[in-house]
């Protein structure tokens, strides 16, 4: 009939784009595994050239924060349900008491926890709820010096627009409060000032 003859895929692996999404995420989970071109390539088959590639195109950084930020996620879940866990074993150990075997009688009695166990477990409680505080409140002292720091520079931006485009010479420290009393203001401006109610 005939002899048979090997044909090599038509496919081109050193062009990127030939290879399919499913190919890429591979390479893109195995590089994050490994850490390494030379190992993905050996396991995924694809070359290191199109993976050296591939790791310079703005798709390989897109998935690989998905990738991290869902792995994050899954993590912070994880850490959440075994503080949960840790928090009511150690409020059912302060509350119940310590579980301890007796070997004459073969069971498992609860004792009152130590005096020393308690405090050691409170002391390092509060120093983290403080540790915490500390933290929450120096993001929201970043936010408050940001947001004093955008208004200064928008009051400096509005006086430069009122004074034509040039900053004007009297008003140098913008954070510092200008004294002075409304009726001299109006007295030069022409207005009557009245005592009464408005």
């Amino acid at each position: 009939m005939g002899r048979m003859v090997y044909i090599r895929d038509k496919k081109v692996a050193r062009k990127p784009g030939w290879w399919p999404e499913k190919k890429k995420i591979e390479v893109l989970t195995t590089f994050l595994a490994t850490g390494s071109q030379a190992h993905t390539s050996a396991i995924t088959g694809v070359p290191e050239e199109t993976i050296r590639l591939w790791r310079k195109s703005d798709w390989w950084a897109e998935r690989t924060k998905e990738f991290k930020s869902d792995n994050s996620l899954v993590l912070d879940n994880k850490l959440a349900k075994i503080m949960d866990k840790a928090l009511d074993a150690v409020v059912d150990r302060i509350e119940n008491g310590e579980y301890i075997f007796d070997p004459r009688t073969g069971t498992t009695t609860r004792v009152p926890p130590k005096l020393r166990d308690v405090q050691k477990v409170a002391s390092d409680m509060i120093d983290k709820k403080a540790l915490l505080e500390k933290i929450t409140k120096g993001k929201e002292d970043t936010k408050q010096a940001i947001t004093a720091d955008h208004l200064v520079m928008l009051a400096r931006e509005f006086a430069k627009f009122a004074n034509g485009g040039r900053e004007p010479a009297e008003v140098q420290d913008l954070k510092s409060v200008i004294e002075g009393e409304h009726e001299e203001i109006f007295e030069q401006l022409g207005v009557e000032t009245s005592n009464g109610p408005i």
